[in-house]
C-alpha cells in the first residue's frame, strides 16, 4: 500500500471513530436499510466524516473548513478483493456526487466484475449508478466511482453488464464508447496507381 493511502486510512479510522461520529452514521445506515454485516467482506472501514470537495471528483478530510460537509466514506478494495486501493465518499444527502480521495478507484466491487464465475450461464453482472445503490443491493455487482477509469475496466470484464434502467444503460454505453473517441479512428485514403 502506498504511504499516502496508508496515512489517509489512518486518518479516516481516527475520524470515523471519534466521539459523536456515530450520531450521523447509524441514522444513515438505518435510513437506507444497509446491512451492517457487509463491511468486512465487500469494502473496508466505513463511516460518516467531514470532507471537502477538492474538485475533479476528489475529496479530502477537513473538520473545520467553511465548505466542509458530512459524507459517507468507505474503503474501496482492488481486483484481489482484499487490498484497499482508494477511499470513496459521497455527501450524505447527495449519493450521486461520488468522489474518491486519490482518483484510483474506477469501480467499487471491481473484483466481482472481473470474476468469470459471476457470468456463468451468460448471466449479466449488475453495474449500479452509485456506490450507495451497490451497498443497498448487498454489494451485488459493482458501481461506478471514477468514470474514465471505470470505462476502461468495463472493457476488460468477461461478460455482459446489467444497467439499472434504460437511461442508465445509455449512460453505460456512452461511457464505454468514450474510451476511444471516434475522431481517433481514421481510414487511410486509397490512392490509385495512376494518381499524380
Amino acid at each position: 500500500m502506498n504511504p499516502p493511502l496508508f496515512a489517509a486510512r489512518a486518518e479516516f479510522f481516527k475520524l470515523a471513530g471519534a466521539p459523536g461520529q456515530f450520531d450521523d452514521f447509524l441514522p444513515y445506515i438505518r435510513a437506507h436499510n444497509i446491512n451492517s454485516d457487509l463491511s468486512p467482506f465487500y469494502f473496508g472501514a466505513w463511516g460518516v466524516v467531514s470532507v471537502i470537495d477538492c474538485g475533479n471528483g476528489r475529496f479530502d478530510f477537513h473538520e473545520t473548513h467553511q465548505d466542509a460537509f458530512k459524507a459517507f466514506v468507505v474503503e474501496a478494495y482492488g481486483a484481489d478483493s482484499e487490498t484497499t486501493v482508494d477511499l470513496v465518499a459521497w455527501p450524505i444527502g447527495r449519493p450521486k456526487r461520488v468522489m474518491s480521495m486519490f482518483g484510483l478507484c474506477g469501480l467499487i466491487g471491481l473484483w466481482a466484475a472481473l470474476d468469470p464465475a459471476n457470468y456463468l450461464f451468460n448471466r449479466p453482472i449488475p453495474i449500479h449508478r452509485t456506490p450507495l445503490d451497490w451497498i443497498k443491493s448487498n454489494c451485488k455487482g459493482a458501481a461506478i466511482v471514477t468514470p474514465h477509469i471505470a470505462a476502461r475496466q468495463l472493457l476488460d470484464i468477461p461478460g455482459r453488464i446489467e444497467a439499472q434502467d434504460q437511461v442508465h444503460g445509455r449512460e453505460l454505453k456512452n461511457l464505454i464508447e468514450s474510451v476511444i473517441p471516434k475522431d481517433r479512428v481514421v481510414i487511410r485514403a486509397r490512392i490509385g496507381r495512376n494518381a499524380a
